[in-house]
């Protein structure tokens, strides 16, 4: 192991232990939920490939470019057969919608601020619930740093991509 990976390798530990942190304080019906955490020392965790450290959640069915690829299919054959119903799938797309923003909502009553929500990070349960996963750039708004950038550019809000001191509103972007 290289001084690189290895100082990757503690990075990936210490940011998988800040998620398992924020998420065990976490309970809402739009966000992914935390059963558990296996691990022993965070220091020694990684080094016993036998033991590891790792979290255990909700597995999740679908992502939402996945399950809005699946409905686009669905509806393509409906309009060839002659029977659309697109008042469906707009209600699908509400339920997706209205959930992201509970999510969301109940992530900043809690001042938290996720800084990677994009269609990856959107999951769906065995029940067809629509939650945020992948809490690895989450944090509490009050530990961040104003220069900090965290996220997928494709889907950052200006001031995060330019390290201006993101607030709440910055996930919403």
């Amino acid at each position: 192991i290289t001084d690189k990976t290895e100082g990757d390798f503690d990075l990936a530990a210490i940011d998988l232990a800040m998620e398992a942190n924020l998420l065990s304080r976490l309970n809402h019906e739009n966000i992914i939920e935390l059963h558990g955490i296996y691990g022993g020392e965070l220091k020694s965790c990684y080094a016993d490939s036998e033991r590891g450290y790792f979290l255990l959640l909700d597995q999740l069915q679908d992502t939402l470019p996945k399950h809005l690829e699946r409905a686009r299919a669905k509806e393509r054959r409906r309009i060839l057969s002659n029977s659309v119903s697109s008042d469906k799938m707009l209600d699908r797309l509400k339920n997706i919608a209205l959930g992201v923003s509970k999510g969301l909502e109940y992530l900043h009553s809690n001042q938290i601020i996720f800084r990677d929500l994009k269609p990856d990070n959107i999951g769906f349960t065995q029940r067809g619930n629509p939650v945020i996963f992948d809490f690895g750039f989450a944090r509490e708004l009050h530990t961040l740093q104003g220069d900090e950038i965290a996220g997928s550019l494709r889907y950052m809000s200006p001031e995060m991509a330019f390290g201006q001191n993101p607030s709440l509103p910055s996930d919403v972007y």
